[in-house]
């Protein structure tokens, strides 16, 4: 009897678990993404994006909400900068290999689908205060090299090394490279088995004063 009342219990706790995960990330239902794609289509039309730029997200994968469990500080687990190309919003990211997801060098994609209903249940766009033209085209370039020579995902989480970098890293760094330190020396740091150490969140990131809300969705 005691098993039973042990096995239901456990049951229940899993079941309520898949169910959270449920809620927060799937069951989108039809008039769900017709209102978020309307609401990324009026972005696309109206917020007036700069280089440099940072673009946050709330993904839908269990590493998004796995990310989403450990940062206390934001409603997003992923962030990219943007990069105009040709006048268009390309974002400049560093994500694992996820299905659908090609492999896990870094991407540079088109806005639209870096915030497409299929990866991402809400965004924002952040702009980095005080900084020129040349700062901002500065911190890109450095983003872009990382691009062009395939750096693939940081799985270890190391911010001293740049031949890896993963998706806060990236951002810290570029921005340190243009003379801007976001974080101003404060890291998160993990009491994480076998992986404890420190590390930037997206929250982190949110939470610099040089980062102003520009939009919402």
């Amino acid at each position: 009897m005691v098993f039973s009342v042990s096995f239901f219990r456990v049951s229940w706790i899993l079941l309520a678990v898949l169910m959270v995960f449920i809620l927060g990330t799937g069951m989108d239902t039809v008039d769900n993404r017709v209102m978020y794609d309307q609401q990324v289509g009026w972005m696309l039309k109206h917020v007036r994006f700069k280089t440099g730029d940072l673009i946050f997200r709330r993904g839908k994968s269990f590493a998004s909400q796995a990310v989403l469990l450990t940062d206390q500080n934001s409603h997003y687990s992923h962030v990219g900068i943007i990069s105009l190309i040709n006048g268009r919003p390309f974002v400049i990211h560093s994500v694992p290999y996820e299905k659908g997801n090609g492999n896990d060098e870094m991407k540079c994609e088109k806005l639209e689908s870096f915030v497409s209903f299929e990866k991402a249940s809400r965004a924002a766009v952040y702009r980095v205060q005080g900084m020129s033209n040349a700062g901002l085209t500065k911190a890109v370039k450095w983003a872009r090299k990382a691009f062009d020579t395939r750096v693939k995902f940081d799985e270890e989480y190391n911010l001293i090394s740049d031949d890896r970098l993963y998706c806060t890293e990236l951002i810290w760094k570029c921005y340190r490279a243009a003379g801007i330190d976001l974080v101003k020396g404060q890291f998160d740091d993990l009491n994480i088995p076998l992986k404890g150490g420190f590390y930037i969140l997206p929250g982190r990131l949110i939470l610099s004063p040089l980062l102003v809300k520009i939009h919402s969705l």
